[in-house]
């Protein structure tokens, strides 16, 4: 019975993270900066991750050669114990959301 309940908490979990990660894509397709710099604007993802319900972990999002893009498209949600990777194209909006982490 308590791996049940186990399994049941740890599938909410994951739909959570995958809820937010999901809102993530969403607010980044609808985002002036984004629009404007691209897709991987580490300004448009700060602003889309800083408009997330609840307090999940945002990781990933780097930009070492300095030109305000995120380097590999990879953005991590971290929700309650749960992964789940968005991936950024290069170009475009195409936006993928996996289970998982990056």
């Amino acid at each position: 019975m308590e791996s049940a309940k186990d399994d049941a908490a740890q599938a909410a979990d994951d739909v959570t993270a995958r809820a937010t990660a999901e809102a993530l894509r969403v607010s980044l397709k609808g985002n002036d900066t984004a629009d404007e710099e691209g897709i991987r604007s580490v300004k448009a993802i700060q602003q889309a991750a800083d408009d997330l319900l609840g307090d999940p972990e945002i990781t990933g999002i780097e930009d070492g050669d300095g030109d305000g893009l995120d380097d590999d498209g990879k953005v991590q949600v971290t929700q309650d114990g749960s992964d789940v990777c968005v991936s950024l194209p290069e170009t475009g909006e195409d936006t993928t959301v996996t289970d998982g982490p990056c």
